[in-house]
């Protein structure tokens, strides 16, 4: 803040702006966006959240049921 403004921008030589916008305030002590994120999030939401990737990645990654054995004919 301090700082004398830069007319140029070092690498470039452009005309540059100075910007100032609010900080990123952590009011609940958090210790990563993640957490802060989850915290908000009732463990039943969370189950159900859950429940609904588990769908997803069972349609994705598992090879449909064998409908017979291949070893009688």
């Amino acid at each position: 803040m301090s700082d004398p403004p830069l007319a140029a921008c070092p690498r470039c030589t452009e005309p540059v702006n100075r910007i100032i916008s609010a900080p990123n305030l952590n009011r609940y002590n958090f210790s990563s966006p993640t957490e802060a994120k989850y915290a908000k999030v009732t463990p039943r939401e969370e189950i159900a959240k859950e429940r609904e990737l588990q769908k997803g990645y069972e349609r994705i990654w598992l090879p449909p049921p064998v409908k017979h054995n291949p070893w009688e004919e």
